[in-house]
């Protein structure tokens, strides 16, 4: 969740009959997340929020199977935190992403978003990058957005499933 910016866009996003599902590691993230909807939904306009303070490895498991219109990611650290010592590990988020794969529903879409600036970054940006270029083409489309002239910028990763009936993690 980190600050809440993009809870705050998938609330809007999915209005009053939505449901958003949020995780962070930090209870400091869940505490502004939950603040930054507060103040800016309506009690009529917000959606139904689930913001656990939790690892996104549990996402399957907080979200439930092939119901998810949209998975998003921001790795790294709590931006503006003290320690910036708390990161995302490649290990978890590994993990995270192929439960992202279960959750999404054909037609959904997962976004990651990358920052490779930080010790440990690029190596989980390898780790994700080597997952989801080994997904069959037949059942995802995926795509990988930098920028060149700055290297250190973060690398979006964009993981569309297709829109059909047939398990979703065949590999190639």
């Amino acid at each position: 969740m980190g600050n809440g910016h993009d809870t705050l866009f998938l609330a809007q996003a999915v209005g009053p009959t939505g449901h958003v599902i949020g995780t962070d590691i930090q209870e400091a993230a869940t505490a502004s997340t939950r603040e930054r909807l507060e103040s800016h939904l309506a009690a009529e306009a917000r959606p139904r929020l689930s913001l656990h303070t939790a690892c996104h490895s549990r996402l399957q498991e907080l979200a439930g199977s092939g119901r998810a219109r949209v998975v998003a990611f921001n790795l790294g650290y709590l931006p503006g935190a003290e320690d910036k010592r708390v990161i995302t590990s490649s290990s978890t988020t590994v993990e995270a992403v192929e439960a992202a794969l279960e959750v999404v529903m054909p037609g959904g879409l997962i976004s990651i978003l990358c920052y490779t600036g930080h010790p440990g970054g690029l190596e989980e940006y390898q780790a994700v990058r080597a997952l989801t270029s080994d997904l069959s083409p037949c059942y995802w489309v995926c795509s990988e957005t930098r920028l060149l002239n700055r290297p250190t910028a973060p690398i979006l990763l964009m993981l569309w499933r297709r829109d059909d009936l047939l398990p979703a993690r065949i590999r190639k």
